[in-house]
């Protein structure tokens, strides 16, 4: 099997696992919005739930007794799903990466689900002359300061004085053109 194949491969069952997931979610979420629904319409009186309790029987089904097969459309058939999915994808990981030659581009490999960092570095260079007269350059790499601005909305008190002293000449009918351009 090639490295293409195996990185297809890979990437297929990653597919996969996040469906599972999604689906895992979606019907723990839906069985959340049953169960509060189901409450309120009791809360309220209201006795016309079954088809709520019947949707919500189906999602919160568990099978004890065969805990490998649990009832189809339940949350628990989903998370085993999902689980199973995992496992599968890290072992289709692990031998991708026991097969990555060292000099593919990983940054390709990236998934755009998750984020990259990249901080600013300061790159030092320099000539070196070897015992064969031969001529080689050294790069050291240090990082250096992340800059984060601060910009404050409010204004300082002498930028208060500022705008009202702008704001009165800039309102004042009675001052000339050079006045008002100065200020």
């Amino acid at each position: 099997m090639t490295f293409q194949s195996k990185q297809t491969d890979y990437l297929n069952e990653r597919a996969l696992r996040d469906e599972a997931e999604k689906e895992y979610i979606r019907r723990r979420e839906r069985l959340r919005i049953l169960e509060a629904e189901i409450a309120r319409k009791e809360a309220a009186g209201d006795e016309d739930t079954e088809d709520e309790e019947e949707e919500r029987d189906i999602l919160a089904a568990t099978d004890n007794s065969l805990p490998i097969d649990p009832p189809e459309g339940s949350v628990q058939e989903a998370q085993i799903d999902f689980e199973a999915l995992k496992v599968s994808t890290r072992s289709k990981y692990q031998t991708l990466a026991a097969h990555t030659p060292l000099h593919k581009n990983l940054v390709n490999n990236l998934h755009d689900k998750f984020p990259i960092l990249l901080l600013p570095v300061r790159i030092e260079t320099r000539f070196y002359l070897d015992s064969g007269n031969k001529y080689h350059l050294k790069v050291r790499f240090f990082p250096d300061d992340v800059h984060i601005e601060n910009h404050e909305w409010l204004l300082t008190p002498s930028e208060t004085q500022d705008r009202a002293a702008y704001i009165a000449i800039a309102d004042d009918t009675e001052a000339t053109a050079e006045e008002k351009k100065a200020a």
